[in-house]
């Protein structure tokens, strides 16, 4: 392929639109009307099975196959040259649970001709959870003190953070929130009474959906301090 020598820049800060597809209709995106789009596979794709080389559908592929240029530098000079890795996302595919991917649509077969794939770009376009922030280390407090606490935990993808608390878990009036997309949360509540109970609630929330803990109980400190005694 020659050099690139000059590029025209079209537009720029322009949000890319997920061609959405369910699985089961996956083979259907896969067409010259579709290529170079960004296409999303819901539904979700079945975890990986170890020594399977394709994708969890038809056209598929997170590592793609290396493959030689027809011709290249030294060639028949009896010295070993690898391949070219084409690109990919690099990562192996989940095998835990089923996934969404997303990623580039494109032309592509070993053979040099024929042919479709969806082309992850990066290992985040491989989606546990459905791409939603899912909790995977429930609430916690710390950092306790007379008049509050700091409320942490942890989601696999990243999104905001969302805590609802009060005296009573049927009545959640209070509000905190962050818009600080993030996989490790944390607010700290304040101006709450010493030595009470309070019914944290945490959530979060990205494109792709909401996660809700349910609520559980906090306890702020009381500010009294044990005092030993002793017999003279």
């Amino acid at each position: 392929m020659a050099p690139i020598t000059s590029f025209h820049k079209l537009a720029s800060g322009v949000r890319l639109r997920v061609l959405q597809v369910p699985v089961a209709q996956a083979s259907t995106a896969f067409s010259e009307a579709n290529e170079s789009r960004l296409l999303g596979n819901y539904g979700r794709n079945p975890a990986h099975q170890p020594g399977r080389r394709r994708g969890p559908f038809p056209g598929w592929q997170c590592q793609l196959p290396a493959r030689r240029p027809a011709r290249h530098p030294g060639a028949g000079d009896g010295r070993q040259h690898r391949p070219r890795r084409l690109g990919g996302c690099h990562a192996p595919p989940p095998t835990t649970e089923a996934f969404d991917v997303r990623g580039l649509l494109s032309q592509f077969a070993p053979s040099g001709t024929g042919g479709y794939q969806l082309l992850p770009r990066l290992a985040s376009d491989l989606m546990l959870g459905g791409g939603r922030p899912r909790l995977t280390k429930e609430p916690v407090p710390v950092n306790v003190s007379t008049n509050g606490f700091t409320v942490v935990f942890s989601t696999l993808n990243p999104g905001d953070t969302r805590v609802r608390y009060d005296l009573s878990a049927q009545a959640l009036k209070e509000t905190r929130t962050d818009a600080t997309l993030t996989t490790h949360h944390n607010l700290t509540l304040d101006n709450l009474i010493p030595g009470t109970t309070y019914y944290v609630e945490v959530s979060s929330r990205n494109a792709a959906g909401t996660e809700t803990a349910p609520p559980v109980p906090f306890i702020t400190g009381n500010g009294k301090r044990g005092r030993s005694s002793s017999k003279s």
